[in-house]
């Protein structure tokens, strides 16, 4: 391993070494032909430094070439032959170090796009304190294993999934969910990887190994989109065959009409852009990683580019435009001797143990008032029913109302002495981030397994125009985006349920809401939301589309230039050496225009 980095290291070096030497020996060059009229040992060391500069391209080439992929690269290798065969020399090594230049400007600007993921790594700590019956020890993480005692210390990020030890603990997972305020958990609460401790010491026991922390998938995730080749990079390599065919015609037809290599090996020059059309993948992986900033991960970078074409945008209503969970509306209290407080600690010493989404509601209502629950004895849930349990003699049930929705009733010994209503309310951005997209021009649909009525009432806080479709099984969403793709609509799929995962994988884009751990929705998906804030969809629609429009200014605007660049040079006008100097300028303009990407977009 440490001969791998070793070899790594020096690669990367020689990487930025190599055009340093490469302009020195240009100069030097052209001092022995100019001021010291060597011409012989300026021809034998500028040919020397083609060699060794150009044997990287050679290589590169002769490989493409047995794959039956065609680039630019040939018409480079074709110029640089062109100028030694005429004795320019000093033209031909120009040409070299403007290719190995570009790629030095790509590897630097490819790294700089990838910055993103190489801070989601550097986040976990290597090293892991472990307590065993010997003591405190460290182990990298890749070698500890399940069920093992670990120690987080205040500040540090929590390196693997586990359950808390400790009695109580501050953590914060703004990294994974967005939210801001600190999350207080208690003892046997599941602590996420990634997330980071502001309390105290904690202790830790781990639930899973590195390779399947929560923390690591979402790693895994934006490194499966960095290794993905979209639609529009092959379209790329495709338009740089046609423009390799249409140098080879134009330098043939001049070369055929004036029978001057000069002026051939002139339009040869102006023809080698090959940092150009690669600046476009960096415009699309700066998207990629300027949306994992915003807790945004493209599974594929051909996701990056459909979203940006997207015309008709799906979404599920629970868990999507609404919370997914529910929360307490209103608490009517029919006991003149209670009060709501009161009324919300009794409830919650009865659910606190469940697994209902009441039980969740009611939690993080007390959390919010700093009210405790009431400690019940006897508890037992009835499925479908409820649950009861007794207290100081006293015997307590919340049973659910048959004649309205969402409201849950509490009975003190048989008799009724509070109504609690609960709604799953809609995101505080969902109508003005639906509005947006509107805007955009993307027709806007809403499929969901909910009722009509109460779908019907959600839409009431929602803007004009949107389809709604309601009653829907996983199937009926599926076939409602393949008759949307039936019509010729590029679409997307936005969900969070593991019944939205048909329809994610059918839609030509998926989006899924990752609360939590990863579930089958996001495993469906090609682009994974981390939290639950609806303004990210949003968000991805806008890097998309910024994106793949700097993409396309880079390869177009580069390509149109290089045209012009070309016939200026076919009819005379423009020297060798000014040609590959004024490509030069070109290809560094457009991969520094394809680094804009990588940035948020000043308001």
């Amino acid at each position: 391993m440490q001969k791998e980095d070793l070899l790594r290291q020096i690669r990367q070096r020689w990487l930025f070494i190599l055009p340093i030497f490469l302009l020195g020996s240009l100069l030097l060059s052209l001092a022995f032909e100019f001021l010291w009229k060597r011409v012989e040992l300026a021809h034998f060391l500028s040919l020397a430094a083609i060699l060794i500069g150009s044997w990287r391209l050679l290589r590169e080439s002769i490989a493409a070439l047995l794959r039956r992929n065609f680039a630019l690269d040939y018409i480079a290798l074709l110029a640089i032959t062109t100028g030694v065969i005429t004795g320019n020399y000093s033209v031909a090594l120009v040409i070299v170090l403007m290719m190995v230049g570009g790629n030095t400007l790509e590897d630097y600007a490819a790294k700089r796009a990838a910055t993103s993921l190489t801070q989601l790594k550097n986040r976990l700590p290597q090293e892991i304190q472990v307590l065993t019956p010997e003591g405190q020890i460290s182990q990298k993480i890749t070698q500890v294993p399940i069920g093992s005692e670990i120690v987080i210390r205040k500040g540090e990020v929590i390196p693997l999934d586990g359950l808390l030890l400790s009695k109580t603990a501050v953590i914060d997972e703004s990294s994974l969910t967005g939210e801001a305020l600190p999350v207080e958990k208690e003892a046997g609460d599941t602590l996420h990887s990634g997330t980071l401790n502001l309390g105290e010491v904690l202790t830790l026991k781990t639930t899973v190994e590195n390779q399947d922390s929560n923390y690591q998938k979402i790693i895994n995730l934006v490194e499966e989109a960095q290794s993905g080749k979209a639609p529009f990079l092959q379209l790329a390599d495709k338009l740089s065959m046609f423009f390799t065919l249409f140098t080879l015609l134009l330098a043939g037809l001049v070369f055929f009409f004036t029978h001057s290599l000069e002026r051939t090996f002139a339009v040869l020059v102006i023809a080698t852009p090959c940092p150009l059309i690669l600046a476009t993948p960096i415009a699309i992986m700066g998207g990629v990683n300027q949306a994992a900033k915003h807790l945004i991960i493209f599974r594929q970078l051909s996701a990056l580019e459909i979203l940006a074409e997207v015309k008709a945008m799906i979404f599920d209503k629970t868990g999507t435009i609404t919370f997914g969970e529910m929360r307490i509306n209103d608490i009517i209290v029919t006991n003149e001797n209670y009060q709501k407080d009161r009324i919300l600690q009794i409830a919650l010493g009865l659910e606190r143990n469940s697994l209902h989404p009441i039980a969740r509601s009611l939690l993080h209502c007390c959390r919010e008032k700093k009210l405790q629950a009431l400690h019940f004895q006897n508890v037992k849930e009835i499925p479908g029913l409820g649950i009861e349990g007794n207290y100081r003699g006293d015997h307590y049930r919340l049973l659910k109302s048959n004649k309205k929705y969402a409201r849950t009733l509490l009975k003190r010994n048989g008799k009724l002495i509070a109504y609690l209503d609960f709604i799953d309310q809609p995101k505080p951005s969902s109508s003005e981030v639906l509005e947006s997209l509107q805007k955009l021009g993307i027709e806007l649909h809403i499929f969901t397994g909910d009722k009509l009525q109460r779908a019907k009432d959600l839409l009431k806080s929602l803007p004009n125009g949107i389809q709604l479709q309601a009653d829907c099984s996983p199937e009926e969403k599926r076939q409602g985006i393949l008759q949307l793709k039936q019509q010729q609509k590029i679409t997307a799929m936005i969900g969070d349920g593991i019944n939205d995962a048909p329809a994610l994988a059918l839609a030509d884009v998926g989006i899924a809401f990752s609360h939590q751990e990863q579930s089958a929705a996001s495993e469906a998906a090609d682009v994974v939301i981390l939290g639950n804030s609806f303004q990210s969809v949003l968000a991805a629609v806008s890097i998309s589309q910024r994106s793949m429009k700097i993409a396309k200014e880079s390869m177009y605007a580069g390509l149109a230039l290089s045209m012009l660049g070309m016939m200026v040079a076919a009819f005379g006008y423009l020297p060798a050496l000014a040609g590959a100097l004024l490509q030069e300028v070109i290809d560094v303009a457009v991969i520094f225009n394809a680094l804009r990407s990588s940035q948020d977009k000043k308001a």
